[in-house]
Parts: C-alpha cells; sequence; structure tokens
C-alpha cells in the first residue's frame, strides 16, 4: 500500500458557508459529482458533503453518529483487482468495515 490519502471528506452542516470560507482562502473548486464539492490539493482532493449524508454512505445512523468527526479519508485504487489485496492489508491492522 502506498503511503498517501487520495481523497480527505469533510462532512459539514452547511455546504454553501464552507465552500465560501475555502474560495476565501482564495482556493478554486474542481468538477465533481455526487453533490461534492471539490477542491484539488495537488494531487490530492478536499472533499465537502453534507454531514448526515456522509454518516449515512459510512454506514452510521445520522441521527445518532455520537463521537462521528465527520472526517473520512480515501484511498484510490488504480482497478478493482488491486482492492481485495488492499482489504487484505487494511482489515487485519483494525481497519474494520
Amino acid at each position: 500500500m502506498e503511503q498517501r490519502i487520495s481523497l480527505i471528506t469533510l462532512g459539514v452542516d452547511d455546504m454553501a458557508q464552507t465552500a465560501a470560507f475555502y474560495e476565501a482562502l482564495g482556493w478554486a473548486r474542481v468538477d465533481s459529482n455526487d453533490g461534492v464539492i471539490a477542491f484539488d490539493l495537488l494531487g490530492q482532493t478536499l472533499g465537502l458533503y453534507p454531514k448526515g449524508r456522509l454518516a449515512e454512505d459510512i454506514g452510521l445512523d445520522p441521527g445518532a453518529t455520537g463521537g462521528f468527526s465527520g472526517i473520512t479519508p480515501g484511498y484510490n485504487v488504480r482497478d478493482k483487482g488491486e482492492v481485495a489485496a488492499l482489504l487484505a492489508l487494511v482489515e487485519p491492522a483494525g481497519g474494520g468495515f
């Protein structure tokens, strides 16, 4: 596994306000889909996504997220064949799904 993160997603309550913050810093949005507001971070991406929907996407009840920080890291593989090998490393190391 390469030592990198492909995507950092922030679950936020107010997408427009949070995007405006980053844009006020001079950051420019990049094309994205699925309701994500994305900013390129020189080979990585910062994504803004509704916090409740992010909780749902990872299998949590959005109304009872408790200590869910709303931050998720993502690691993109180059092809589907790499997924099983990656999970074979991640799961024994404590990365449960």
